[in-house]
């Protein structure tokens, strides 16, 4: 989770610092923390079912990237919150 937090809050202040809209905030971005969170969870998952902590590791990587692959191809996102008027 702390790995998360640090991905997200890092590119958020390297896109404030260059003077552009954070990509997280970005309508186009297509599942750029959600992967991490995943992964995260299915590394929490597998070391909690006794695997050993390198496969753990690898597919939790496998996880990330597929999703985050699997957005930029298909255009997956979270829906939108939108306001009523």
């Amino acid at each position: 989770m702390l790995g998360v937090v640090t991905g997200v809050a890092g590119g958020i202040l390297r896109d404030v610092l260059c003077g552009e809209v954070p990509w997280v905030f970005r309508r186009e971005t297509y599942f750029y923390a959600t992967a991490a969170f995943g992964g995260d969870l299915v590394y929490v998952l597998m070391l909690r079912a006794a695997c050993e902590r390198r496969t753990s590791l690898l597919v939790a990587a496998a996880v990330i990237l597929a999703l985050r692959l699997a957005g930029l191809k298909w255009k997956l996102a979270l829906p939108v919150f939108q306001t009523r008027e």
